[in-house]
């Protein structure tokens, strides 16, 4: 694990703490974000889809309405269940 992950709890090792990062991305225009992170991304990050797994459907309330806590809840606990994710 790099060095700027390490140093934000992503390591294992140490005090116990455990941070999960998220690979969000997204511009508008473009479809591409996972293939994106497929191509590059820092060591143990997970990609989640703003569109899908961190935003309500588009209403009056914008582009990208915050999701229920309930949705939130689930899209991060699949990163913590993600392959390569270690359960401690």
């Amino acid at each position: 694990m790099d060095e700027w992950a390490r140093g934000r709890g992503g390591s294992p090792e140490g005090d116990g703490v455990h941070s999960l990062v998220l690979d969000v991305r997204w511009a508008l225009g473009r479809t591409d974000g996972h293939e994106q992170y497929l191509g590059g991304h820092l060591p143990g990050a997970v990609y989640v889809d703003l569109d899908t797994e961190l935003a309500a459907p588009p209403s009056s309330a914008g582009r990208h309405p915050l999701p229920s806590v309930e949705d939130l809840q689930a899209a991060a606990r699949r990163g913590v269940s993600a392959p390569g994710r270690g359960s401690s």
